[in-house]
């Protein structure tokens, strides 16, 4: 299992979010600590991860779902689909007016005095 959580790296005093294998958890002192290791290592790292620093865990993948979002993030992206929405919305509407009965769109232009 893949786990992310805060570590402070460098030793200055600053978490950053480190990505690694989970292999065991242990408890010492009555503590419950992850034990973890890097990709392609068989060896343990030195750390001892608490669980309240782990942000997330990893389960499964979507393909392409992390393209899907950088595309609605942009500003271009978020635009092209507002115009297909609307698009999709007129269409659907002039659809819609074209199975209304004769009278009643004409009943509708006479109210709305437009010809």
């Amino acid at each position: 299992m893949i786990i992310c959580y805060y570590q402070d790296v460098n030793l200055d005093g600053k978490n950053k979010v480190v990505t690694h294998y989970f292999v065991k958890e242990e408890i010492i002192n009555g503590k419950v600590y992850y034990r973890i290791k890097r990709e392609n290592n068989t060896h343990l790292d030195s750390w001892r991860i608490l669980p309240q620093n782990v942000i997330g865990v990893y389960y499964f993948k979507i393909p392409y779902l992390g393209k899907l979002t950088l595309f609605f993030r942009h500003p271009l992206g978020f635009r092209i689909v507002l115009i297909d929405i609307i698009l999709l919305a007129l269409i659907a509407i002039v659809i819609k007016w074209d199975q209304f009965p004769k009278f009643k769109r004409d009943k509708i232009l006479k109210e709305t005095n437009v010809s």
